[in-house]
């Protein structure tokens, strides 16, 4: 079954970028450039692995974006919204190719 988290990765995924670039109609550089940014909390394993894994794993965990993406809504904050949306994105595009938290 190791087929399933990474199906509903991917759908999750595929959803994200719908909402993105469809409905929003937000911006593809954004996109391009927002999508590596999470990836500098692996910047945390140059003290050691344990603090890696940790920062890894903040960057890497769907509470930010959701938390993000409703105080965009809230606020109705398309900046914060698209934000959220390449987030996610990127933790659901990692997720999808087996990269998951380091716990």
């Amino acid at each position: 079954m190791k087929w399933l988290p990474r199906t509903e990765s991917a759908l999750g995924f595929a959803l994200i970028i719908y909402f993105y670039f469809v409905h929003f109609t937000f911006s593809w550089l954004l996109f391009i450039i927002g999508f590596l940014i999470p990836d500098i909390s692996a910047l945390g394993f140059l003290v050691n692995e344990k603090v890696g894994n940790v920062c890894y794993d903040i960057g890497h965990t769907l509470i930010g974006p959701i938390i993000l993406g409703g105080l965009a809504l809230i606020g109705v904050q398309h900046g914060l919204l698209a934000a959220a949306l390449i987030w996610s994105a990127h933790i659901l595009g990692d997720r999808t190719l087996g990269f998951g938290l380091r716990y």
